[in-house]
């Protein structure tokens, strides 16, 4: 379950950098985006230290109602 919201945090990180931006971001490209296809994770730092690990063998699928869905 840490790892999911770990996930999480990340992605809406992203996110909210990318929406601070002075370009303009079209949100239902965004969602459409993220909707498509399998994510995994390929790197993870915090705090200086590489977590990658914890997420090997996973995969993340967000459905049109903007649940996650990790699968190992």
């Amino acid at each position: 379950m840490k790892t999911i919201r770990v996930a999480l945090i990340g992605i809406f990180s992203l996110l909210f950098t990318l929406s601070c931006t002075k370009e303009s971001i079209d949100i239902a490209k965004v969602k459409s985006n993220v909707q498509t296809g399998t994510w995994r994770i390929t790197k993870f730092i915090d705090s200086g230290k590489d977590e990658t690990n914890y997420f090997t063998g996973y995969n993340f699928t967000f459905n049109s109602s903007g649940v996650l869905n990790a699968n190992n």
